[in-house]
């Protein structure tokens, strides 16, 4: 899937420079976001991770979402989803069967490099679990939007695809919408542009934003609906002065990666993952093969600030992949100094590996997304502020070494490479043990940082009567008729977890208001 980074299937987004990601290109951190049907479920790395039930708790108790407590979300996570593990679905309380997404568990048995290191995760106190069931807090081999023939399960070959002639659904691709039509304080259509031409589509009843967190309060701004001091900024004449593009979150993450040492190759089954003729027969033909294989383990804990420890606020993910042969193929281009980083990924080439990354899921930082031009075509400006609050970065570095202490512990260590320190940073002399570095730490976390791709909050719901909510509970843009927002901009607070789940679980709920308020049946 990193193939499509940066390929025409890819917003290609980028944060403002900030205090953190200090080694990549311009100091600048990439956003991919997905420029396709399916939107970023057709680009993402495929993990099914709905988050905390006590997140949806407190979007409904805390921010005034009403209807959004985990007991109302449940049932739309359970209709959307057609899990084939029996032994996840159980007696159905977390999980359902019937959806219109196919949701599985990676082919069994897994590889054993990797039942070594979830063997190693029990030893150090971490019970394999469902993290999608009652207990997150654990470890997991993680399932994933899969189909049963090894294919990702996107949005668009899950709904689209089954039904090809929709009669109450018309689609243009390519088409890129520019502004929001008012009458007054309702909504009455978009205009957008389409191969150079622009078009005024009208509505009867409602429009619906649905062009995630950074496209819909760009959208909403360019309309008229944001903060008054920012519109008027740019000359934009205000239909409701709403806190549009403010709460924005995301999740801070690192990328580590250990080569497995050579004399432990037979213990990774997977194979080459390259695009072979044979492996693309074999996944083609039979749905079966490496290509169909991404084995991806999560690990919830908390560190000391988090008093709750059946809420975790980290996580530590890893995922057993295989580095390109060809150095050509080799993901530099983002970095400042790409030879040094070519020359410290050199040991990689053509070898599996361990991809681990240590995330910070719960955060108390917030950034923004503001208009850089009135010109819809030109990226606002996207600030995750990652790791701006001091705890924030506490718990990154609380999570980091933690993630060392995985990989130098006797369970896992004979079995990969010792980490070297990354360009830029250095070990410290009187320690060989990167986890008792606490400087290195420090100095990985700010050099290269990075997006968890997570982007939530900046078109918040909630009560109201709050001045800094967006949307009320049904999802309707406060002080304008006819408009309504269904995306992860939505959301109060990012969940601690993946984002794919929960938006489509906020697509089906959106659904269910829609016919509602509009009359409709179901």
């Amino acid at each position: 899937y990193q193939l499509l980074f940066q390929s025409e299937y890819d917003w290609n987004h980028t944060e403002a420079k900030q205090p953190v990601g200090l080694a990549f290109k311009d100091g600048r951190i990439q956003e991919n976001r997905g420029k396709v049907l399916g939107g970023s479920s057709s680009v993402n790395g495929m993990v099914y991770n709905r988050g905390n039930r006590q997140t949806f708790d407190d979007w409904a108790h805390e921010f005034g979402a009403e209807g959004w407590t985990y007991r109302e979300v449940l049932p739309y996570f359970k209709k959307f989803e057609n899990n084939t593990d029996p032994q996840i679905v159980g007696d159905g309380t977390y999980h359902g069967t019937n959806g219109s997404v196919q949701i599985t568990s990676w082919p069994q048995p897994v590889d054993p490099i990797v039942r070594i290191y979830q063997k190693a995760m029990n030893e150090l106190g971490y019970n394999t679990t469902d993290i999608n069931g009652a207990v997150q807090t654990g470890t997991a081999v993680l399932q994933a939007f899969i189909d049963s023939r090894g294919r990702r399960s996107s949005i668009a070959n899950c709904y689209l695809d089954p039904n090809p002639f929709p009669q109450n659904l018309d689609i243009l691709t390519g088409a890129h919408v520019i502004k929001i039509l008012f009458n007054g304080q309702k909504a009455i259509g978009v205009v957008f542009v389409r191969n150079g031409l622009k078009y005024t589509v009208k509505t009867r009843r409602e429009v619906i934003v649905s062009a995630g967190s950074i496209g819909s309060p760009q959208l909403l701004m360019l309309s008229g609906v944001g903060p008054r001091q920012e519109l008027e900024k740019w000359g934009i004449p205000v239909v409701a002065d709403l806190p549009v593009g403010e709460n924005l979150q995301n999740h801070p993450a690192l990328d580590l990666n250990f080569a497995i040492k050579e004399q432990f190759h037979d213990l990774v089954d997977s194979g080459d993952s390259e695009l072979t003729i044979d492996n693309l027969y074999e996944y083609y033909t039979n749905g079966s093969g490496v290509l169909t294989k991404y084995y991806n383990c999560m690990t919830y804990r908390s560190t000391k600030s988090n008093n709750n420890t059946d809420f975790p606020n980290v996580s530590l993910q890893l995922a057993l992949l295989k580095y390109p042969k060809d150095p050509s193929r080799v993901t530099v281009v983002q970095f400042e100094a790409q030879d040094e980083w070519k020359a410290y990924n050199r040991h990689l080439l053509g070898k599996p590996y361990f991809f681990v990354q240590p995330t910070l899921e719960r955060i108390r930082s917030r950034g923004f997304v503001r208009l850089e031009s009135t010109d819809p075509f030109v990226y606002p400006v996207i600030n995750s502020r990652f790791l701006s609050d001091p705890q924030d970065f506490e718990d990154m570095v609380d999570i980091t070494l933690w993630a060392f202490y995985v990989f130098e512990h006797p369970s896992i260590a004979p079995y990969v490479r010792p980490h070297k320190p990354i360009p830029g940073c250095k070990f410290c002399a009187e320690q060989p043990f990167a986890h008792k570095c606490d400087a290195y730490i420090r100095c990985l976390i700010r050099q290269v940082t990075y997006t968890g791709c997570h982007l939530v909050g900046s078109c918040r719901m909630g009560a109201a009567h709050r001045r800094d909510t967006v949307l009320d509970p049904r999802l309707r843009v406060k002080g304008v008729d006819g408009l309504r927002v269904c995306d992860a901009s939505v959301m109060p607070t990012v969940t601690n977890g993946n984002t794919n789940a929960p938006v489509i679980m906020i697509g089906e709920k959106c659904a269910d208001l829609v016919k509602e308020d509009n009359s409709v049946s179901a």
